[in-house]
C-alpha cells in the first residue's frame, strides 16, 4: 500500500476521534460529521478489511482477540433479533454498537506499531484540550451547547459539552486524560501531562459528577502507587512474579473484605449514611438490582442491544453490567480479559516502566468512571482508549523483549569471540 495513503487514513482516523466531541450536532446531508469521516475512513480501508480475516493467524495475539470479539459481538447482536422485546430500542442500540465495532476494527487494521498509535494519542490529546475549552466556556459564559428545555425545569445546569449529559462529559474527559497519560509515558513529558490532569480535573469537578471526581482520585492514587512499586523494585531479590502474586492477593483480599462487609450489613442504610439526601445512590442501586435480574435471565446470550433500558426503564449506569445484560457472558468475559491483561502489564517486564504504571492506573480508574456515565459502552472514546492501552502496552512489552534479546545475543557473540581469541 502507498505510504501516503496509509498516512492519510491514519490522519483521517485521528480527525474522526476529534470529531466525536461534537456528537450529532453538526451535520452534512443529514449525517453527523463523525459519521461522514467514518464513512470515508471505511472506504479507504475496504481492501485491508477484506484481507484481515483471511490473514487472521498471522496477526499478533492481541489483535486476534479483538477481531474475535468484533466478530462474536456482531453475530450475537444480529441473532438476538429473534428474541428481543422491543425492536425500536434494538435498532437504536445496534446502530451505536456497529459504529463502535467499526472503530475497533479500524484500530486493528490501520495501526501496526507504536509509531502509528502516536497519531491516535495526539488526537486524544487534542480532543481533551477541546473538551476542556468547551467546559470552561460553558462554565464562565453560562451557555450550554447541548441543552434541553427540561433542564431548566429540573435545574440540570451543569456543563456537559456536546456529549449529552454531565456524567457522560465527565467520563469523556477522564477517558481522554487516561489516553494522555499513556501518550506522555511514551514521550516522557510529565509536566505537560500534570497540567492537563489539573485542568481536566477542574472541568470534571464543574460537571458535578461525584463518580467523575472519585475517578480522578483513583487515577492519581494508582499512578502514585505504581511509582512507589517502581522505587521498591531496587531490591533484586524481589522477582516480578513474586510481586505480581503478592499484589493480586492483596487486591483479592480487599475486595473480599469489602464484599463481606456489604453482605453483613444493610446496604441501603449504609449508602444513606454516606450519601447526601439529594444524591441518587439508592436509586442507582435499584437500577443495578433490576438490571442484574435481566442479566441473570439472559446470562449466556444477552437480552439484546439496548433491551435492558427497555426492561428497566433506564440504562444500567454500569459498563460491565450493561454488557452482561444486553450481550451475555462471552462478550463480558473477553472485555474483562482485556482489562486484566492491561492491568498486569506493570509486572510483565523485569523493570517497571511508565507504560506499566499507566496501565496499572488505567483499569481501576476505568472501572470507577464506568459507573458514572449512563452508558459508557456507547461513548466512542471508550473503545479508542481501551484498545490504545491494550495494543500499545503489548507493543511496548514486545519491543522491550526484542531489545533484550538483541543485547543478550550481542553479549553471547562478544563472549564467544573472547573465547576464540584465547
Amino acid at each position: 500500500m502507498n505510504i501516503s495513503i496509509k498516512k492519510l487514513r491514519s490522519c483521517l482516523f485521528g480527525l474522526l476521534v476529534i470529531s466525536f466531541n461534537f456528537g450529532n450536532h453538526f451535520k452534512i446531508a443529514g449525517m453527523s460529521i463523525s459519521q461522514c469521516i467514518a464513512l470515508i475512513v471505511m472506504l479507504f480501508s475496504v481492501v485491508d478489511l477484506m484481507e484481515i480475516f483471511p490473514n487472521y493467524n498471522k496477526l499478533k495475539k492481541e489483535k486476534r482477540i479483538v477481531l474475535f470479539l468484533i466478530l462474536a459481538w456482531g453475530v450475537i447482536s444480529i441473532i438476538q433479533v429473534l428474541w428481543v422485546s422491543d425492536m425500536a430500542w434494538w435498532k437504536h442500540g445496534i446502530r451505536t454498537l456497529f459504529i463502535n465495532l467499526l472503530i475497533c476494527l479500524e484500530m486493528c487494521v490501520l495501526f501496526k506499531d507504536n509509531k502509528d498509535y502516536l497519531i491516535v494519542m495526539k488526537s486524544v490529546e487534542l480532543s481533551l484540550l477541546l473538551s476542556i475549552m468547551i467546559g470552561l466556556y460553558e462554565n464562565f459564559r453560562g451557555v450550554h451547547f447541548d441543552s434541553d428545555p427540561k433542564d431548566l425545569v429540573y435545574g440540570f445546569l451543569n456543563i456537559r459539552g456536546f456529549i449529552g449529559n454531565s456524567n457522560d462529559f465527565a467520563s469523556w474527559i477522564i477517558l481522554c486524560l487516561l489516553g494522555v497519560t499513556l501518550y506522555y509515558s511514551k514521550k516522557k513529558r510529565k509536566y505537560v501531562c500534570i497540567i492537563e490532569w489539573l485542568l481536566g480535573a477542574y472541568v470534571v469537578r464543574l460537571t458535578g459528577s461525584r463518580a467523575g471526581v472519585l475517578s480522578v482520585v483513583f487515577g492519581i492514587f494508582f499512578i502514585l502507587v505504581g511509582n512507589i512499586l517502581k522505587l521498591g523494585e531496587e531490591t533484586k531479590n524481589r522477582l516480578p512474579q513474586k510481586r505480581k502474586v503478592l499484589h493480586i492477593l492483596g487486591i483479592v483480599s480487599v475486595v473480599a473484605a469489602g464484599g463481606m462487609f456489604l453482605l453483613g450489613s444493610d446496604v441501603i442504610a449504609f449508602i444513606n449514611n454516606v450519601s447526601s439526601a439529594s444524591s441518587s445512590d439508592v436509586f442507582r442501586l435499584s437500577i443495578i438490582e433490576d438490571s442484574l435480574k435481566v442479566a441473570l435471565k439472559y446470562v449466556f446470550i444477552g437480552a439484546g442491544a439496548d433491551q435492558t433500558t427497555f426492561y428497566v426503564g433506564i440504562n444500567p449506569h454500569n459498563f460491565l453490567l450493561e454488557l452482561l445484560a444486553d450481550y451475555g457472558i462471552l462478550i463480558v468475559g473477553i472485555i474483562v480479559f482485556i482489562l486484566w491483561k492491561i492491568f498486569i502489564r506493570i509486572f510483565e517486564s523485569k523493570k517497571i516502566t511508565g507504560y506499566g504504571i499507566a496501565c496499572y492506573a488505567f483499569v481501576p480508574t476505568f472501572l470507577m468512571i464506568s459507573i458514572a456515565s449512563s452508558s459508557m459502552a456507547r461513548l466512542r472514546m471508550t473503545w479508542v482508549v481501551l484498545l490504545l492501552y491494550y495494543f500499545v502496552s503489548a507493543e511496548q512489552v514486545e519491543e522491550r523483549k526484542y531489545r533484550r534479546r538483541i543485547v543478550l545475543r550481542t553479549l553471547e557473540r562478544s563472549n564467544l569471540e573472547k573465547l576464540q581469541v584465547r
